[in-house]
C-alpha cells in the first residue's frame, strides 16, 4: 500500500509540474516620416528570415492596424516571422517589411517592432 501511495504522489507531482506553454506577443507599430499610420493593412509570414517572394494572399495573416498604426499579435510561438505593412497617405502608397526572431521563454514575451515605410 506505501509503495503504490508513493507512485501516486510522484505522479501528481510530476503531472503538476509539467511545463505551460508560453506564448509571445509582438505589437507592431507603422510609421512614416517618424510619424505613425493610421489603419495600415499589416501581413505576418512565420517561418520566414526575409522578405518573402510570395503574393500577399499567401501570408499566414493580414490585418488592420489601429488609427494609431498599430496591431498585437498574440501567441505567437518560437520562430521569425516577417511582418509587412502598406498603407496610402493621400494618394501616396507606401509599404515596409521587418524580421523578427520571436524567442518564447519565460513570461512576459513582449516584443514591440516598428515597420518604417517608404
Amino acid at each position: 500500500m506505501k509503495k503504490i501511495l508513493t507512485i501516486l504522489f510522484l505522479f501528481v507531482i510530476v503531472v503538476s509540474c509539467k511545463k505551460k506553454e508560453v506564448n509571445a506577443t509582438v505589437i507592431i507599430t507603422v510609421l512614416n516620416d517618424g510619424k505613425t499610420v493610421a489603419s495600415p493593412t499589416i501581413y505576418m509570414k512565420k517561418g520566414s528570415t526575409g522578405t518573402p517572394t510570395i503574393t500577399l494572399s499567401a501570408y499566414d495573416q493580414t490585418v488592420t492596424g489601429n488609427k494609431t498604426g498599430q496591431y498585437t499579435f498574440e501567441n505567437l510561438a518560437s520562430d521569425d516571422y516577417y511582418f509587412y505593412a502598406k498603407a496610402a497617405i493621400d494618394t501616396l502608397e507606401i509599404s515596409g517589411g521587418v524580421t523578427t526572431k520571436v524567442e518564447v521563454k519565460q513570461a512576459p514575451n513582449r516584443y514591440e517592432v516598428s515597420i518604417y515605410t517608404k
